[in-house]
């Protein structure tokens, strides 16, 4: 009962911030967004219904149509960067020359991530994504997409923003509208964890190397790397975080996982986000030309591996 009443002060926290967001920024987010490579588009041509359909912007930033019965073939219209007002004229200039006045409308269908270009959000929500980022984006925009999940503690989202210090954003009175100040201009390259309310801490984790916070911590099952790193406040310096390790001991051996956070965090490469297990190190490196064999052995030395274990 208390979750399904969460739920319903969310559900209706965030239908009532789409609606403000949306009578606020709407015409901007309309009119200027740009096509990218990726997105899906739904065009409709009503002089030429075989033209009609959903078209995916290649990587060439072209969609192309159909070749036609009668053999007409218009070719690849590249819109990359263009709005949809500029990519209808441009379709419609090149129809002109073998139909009278044609007409062409165009809407999105779904937006694809371009590389660094786009604004990932993991943790407490239901869906963890990474969104296409658009001029004028901001923080709530994300969290309308993602949704938070019920045990989402909504006092201390971490916002990871290239080289600065994690920054913790309090937005519980935003969630009920009654103070807009904590919902922030995105900038592309950001990513978002949302943390969840503390749970019973059941695994001993250490996290070594290029962190804020180097050390042991207790976290609950189940909890992920980027969640591990959110709570160690996040790296420092030049964390070589495409080579991050996880260290695991299976069966009294060290067993060495990769990690690329780099992707993760810029593509929202889901599969980097390693769900961690009782008694791991994780080990960020300030380089990529690390000996981790050494490393593991220095763990063992100090018995970092071992006591995890017991």
């Amino acid at each position: 009962m208390v979750n399904d009443m969460r739920v319903a002060k969310i559900s209706a926290a965030l239908a009532a911030m789409f609606i403000l967001s949306a009578v606020a920024g709407m015409a901007a987010e309309v009119d200027t967004r740009q096509i990218g490579q990726g997105d899906r588009l739904l065009v409709r041509v009503p002089t030429e219904p075989a033209m009609s359909g959903e078209y995916t912007i290649d990587e060439t930033g072209r969609f192309f149509f159909p070749i036609l019965e009668h053999g007409l073939d218009l070719g690849g219209f590249k819109v990359d960067g263009l709005t949809l007002e500029k990519a209808e004229e441009l379709v419609i200039s090149r129809m002109s020359k073998y139909y009278e006045s044609p007409v062409v409308n165009m809407e999105f269908v779904a937006y694809g991530v371009r590389p660094g270009f786009a604004v990932s959000i993991f943790g407490a929500v239901t869906e963890q994504y990474a969104h296409r980022f658009f001029d004028g984006m901001k923080l709530m925009d994300a969290l309308i997409k993602s949704r938070p999940l019920p045990d989402a503690d909504l006092s201390k989202l971490a916002l990871f923003r290239g080289t600065e210090p994690v920054r913790y954003i309090d937005i519980r009175l935003m969630m009920e509208g009654k103070d807009l100040s904590s919902n922030i201009l995105m900038q592309a390259g950001d990513m978002i964890i949302v943390p969840y309310t503390q749970p019973a801490m059941k695994m001993r984790v250490i996290v070594l190397g290029k962190v804020t916070s180097p050390g042991t911590v207790f976290v609950p099952e189940g909890t992920q790397i980027l969640d591990l790193l959110g709570r160690a406040g996040g790296t420092v310096g030049r964390a070589a975080i495409g080579n991050t390790y996880v260290i695991r001991v299976v069966d009294g051996e060290p067993v060495i996982i990769n990690s690329d956070v780099k992707s993760l965090m810029k593509f929202g490469d889901l599969k980097e986000n390693i769900v961690l297990k009782d008694g791991d190190v994780v080990f960020v490196p300030e380089t990529s030309r690390v000996d981790i064999a050494k490393v593991i052995q220095n763990l063992s030395l100090l018995n970092l591996i071992k006591s995890t274990t017991d």
